[in-house]
């Protein structure tokens, strides 16, 4: 192999029984499984010089054996108002958005506060109050069910 790999212009080489990279005069050596390579002995091999191939200004598509660092930001990242789709779990710490939040279903574990509420279904308290504030009360929209309060008022009064 060592004949082969000479042949070869520049850094050629080839795999060792060690699996090492080994420069065919034995002017350089590296171990491919550093970059997530699995190469078999036997193999040629050509070194590719910089700074570990400059990968460090680069965020790789796809995930590299023992270099998480290949697939992490070190900035944020302005989208241009374009959108993040099909994506299966966004995990953080905090979002700041200034525009509406659709979703099929939420669980918090902290406060949850606002303006106003308008659901399609009950407000349900599993372990507390439903309380107001400032002089608020609970209201029925439906003029139907205050009558019908106001009767029973004036018939319970009467008896």
């Amino acid at each position: 192999m060592r004949s082969v790999a000479s042949m070869i212009e520049g850094l050629g080489g080839y795999i060792n029984s060690s699996k090492q990279a080994i420069g065919a005069g034995g002017g350089w050596s590296d171990t491919p499984s550093n970059y997530g390579l699995n190469c078999a002995t036997g193999h040629i091999a050509m070194a590719l010089v910089g700074a570990d191939l400059q990968e460090s200004d680069r965020l790789y598509r796809y995930s590299i054996t023992n270099r998480p660092d290949l697939n992490r930001m070190h900035t944020a990242i302005d989208m241009n108002s374009n959108n993040l789709n099909n994506v299966g779990t966004l995990n953080g710490n905090a979002a700041a958005l200034s525009g509406d939040i659709s979703a099929r279903n939420g669980t918090f574990s902290g406060a949850i506060s606002g303006n106003t509420a308008t659901t399609n279904g009950d407000i349900t308290s599993n372990n507390g109050w439903l309380v107001t504030k400032n002089s608020k009360g609970w209201m029925k929209q439906h003029l139907w069910w205050r009558l019908v309060y106001v009767r029973f008022i004036l018939v319970a009064q009467r008896e």
